[in-house]
């Protein structure tokens, strides 16, 4: 596997991953609105899109690449925003991210506190690294400009 399928392949979900995704909540910007999944799914993000219709074999990578999707983690009140298959960030992201803000802070918990992260939760998933960046706060984030990534 190369390239894209393999990072496909590794954002489909796998057994050992249940615990990890019932302890969080999975979310996705699409159509100017913030989409909750279900609270406790084992679900990834593929799976869900799929399940909801909004992905196909033929739109995926695209629907992966366009939208912006993440995940806020309760225990630790930390939210990671990424696109694509391989959890790509850049100011385009940062400024999706700060358009949908009232709907992000109306769809989760989130706080003053709540750290930002652009990438994925584990910097290492299914053997291939993946880059991350730590935002700030919430607070400091919805007030600062996107950065040249």
């Amino acid at each position: 596997m190369h390239g894209q399928d393999a990072d496909q392949h590794a954002i489909q979900t796998q057994e050992e991953d249940f615990c990890f995704h019932r302890s969080r909540v999975v979310f996705v910007m699409i159509n100017g609105d913030v989409r909750v999944a279900p609270q406790a799914t084992t679900e990834g993000h593929l799976e869900w899109f799929d399940r909801e219709g909004w992905t196909t074999d033929e739109n995926r990578g695209r629907f992966f690449q366009e939208h912006v999707r993440g995940s806020y983690i309760p225990e630790t009140n930390t939210v990671y925003f990424y696109s694509g298959f391989d959890f790509h960030f850049d100011d385009r992201l940062h400024e999706t991210v700060l358009a949908h803000r009232a709907q992000l802070e109306s769809s989760l918990p989130l706080n003053k506190e709540t750290r930002v992260c652009f990438g994925p939760r584990d910097g290492l998933i299914r053997g291939k690294a993946y880059p991350r960046k730590e935002m700030g706060t919430w607070d400091d984030f919805c007030h600062s400009h996107p950065l040249a990534f």
